[in-house]
């Protein structure tokens, strides 16, 4: 009888505490859509921090690049940031486009040194990130629970 009373005070006190929120993130949310369920914990971690990697790598190189894209065009880092979007300097033809964008803006071409300095900065940008890039398709093949098809359309996003 003691421990049925005990054992109800401790599950009674264990219901009462409050249901603390799970991260999550737009990848996880598409999982869990596509499984009809949600992730365990330790599956969700390991995606959210794949993710979360990605996240920060990207916003260095990103950031680096457009110190070093500024410096050599002379538009501020945040006229570099505007120019051109972050997806589309990941495209095999990022420099061209960011390139584009800026003689565009400036009204003028801009030098072959200048061009070259910003192919060379789209460059060592991708380099940064690319080996980022990978883990979150990993972690969503090793702990997603997902079809190779349904991990793959999922990681296209929206």
């Amino acid at each position: 009888m003691a421990w049925a009373l005990v054992f109800g005070m401790v599950s009674v006190g264990w219901a009462e505490q409050p249901a603390t929120e799970e991260p999550s993130s737009r990848l996880v949310r598409r999982i869990e859509d596509k499984l009809g369920r949600k992730l365990a914990p330790l599956p969700r971690s390991k995606i959210l921090a794949a993710e979360k990697e990605l996240a920060e790598k990207t916003q260095t190189a990103h950031s680096a690049h457009c110190k070093q894209v500024a410096e050599v065009t002379g538009f501020s880092e945040q006229g570099i940031e505007e120019a051109v979007s972050a997806g589309d300097l990941m495209k095999n033809n990022g420099d061209d486009l960011l390139v584009k964008q800026l003689e565009h803006q400036l009204g003028r071409p801009l030098k072959s040194a200048d061009r070259r300095a910003v192919a060379r900065a789209v460059g060592e940008r991708k380099q940064a990130i690319q080996p980022f890039q990978e883990k979150p398709a990993q972690a969503v093949g090793m702990y997603g629970g997902l079809r190779r098809d349904q991990a793959e359309d999922v990681l296209k996003g929206d």
